[in-house]
């Protein structure tokens, strides 16, 4: 069901092909590889299941949400069966307390309006186990790229925020030990720069 106009503009823009990204991002790699003793992992956000499938090879049990709509998983051509897919909104998750050992949240957070925000980090740390490990990525104040793609591109429509480090830190500091880290790129023929904070948190 489309809920909102940020809704549809997802589901729009990932009805485009080139919008379906196959290959992971190399920092969730990284993360993964860091802690890839076999657990069970909530992929929140997680578009066509590109890090979802890369988890789930590495001995991670996985579950893949995201707010659009499973037909889009249904029709990925890297759709797995034995990843349990769950169509939800971060700000009410649909799991117990302390369900999953390890969270990720690429690329989610900074579409969120603050109030939601605030809702979604609160059902992220309910469902997070003691001793469990979070992993985001938060549009940087920086970052142009988004807000081009927000107001003439795919994501016209939809929400979008940009953070300091200092609101990043803010966001977690009550949950756990946090790290914290920042990556700015231009892509090649651009002008736009893309910059994200980085977050970890252990509980």
């Amino acid at each position: 069901m489309i809920e909102n106009q940020s809704q549809l503009a997802w589901q729009n823009h990932y009805r485009k092909e080139k919008s379906r990204l196959v290959f992971p991002d190399e920092n969730v790699i990284r993360f993964l590889k860091g802690n890839e003793v076999p657990r069970g992992l909530l992929d929140l956000g997680c578009g066509p299941g590109r890090h979802s499938i890369v988890a789930k090879s590495m001995g991670f049990e996985v579950t893949a949400c995201d707010f659009i709509g499973n037909e889009l998983i249904d029709n990925h051509k890297f759709y797995r069966e034995d990843i349990n897919w769950v169509q939800t909104n971060v700000t009410s998750l649909p799991f117990k307390e302390n369900s999953f050992e390890t969270i990720l949240c690429w690329g989610v957070l900074h579409y969120l309006d603050e109030e939601n925000l605030q809702k979604s980090i609160k059902e992220i740390f309910r469902v997070l186990k003691p001793n469990g490990i979070f992993f985001a990525s938060m549009r940087a104040k920086e970052d142009t790229h988004l807000s081009f793609q927000a107001t003439q591109g795919d994501l016209t429509n939809s929400n979008h925020n940009y953070f300091s480090q200092s609101e990043v830190l803010n966001f977690f500091d009550n949950y756990g030990k946090v790290r914290q880290g920042y990556i700015s790129r231009i892509p090649l023929g651009s002008t736009k720069v893309v910059a994200h904070h980085t977050v970890e948190v252990k509980t």
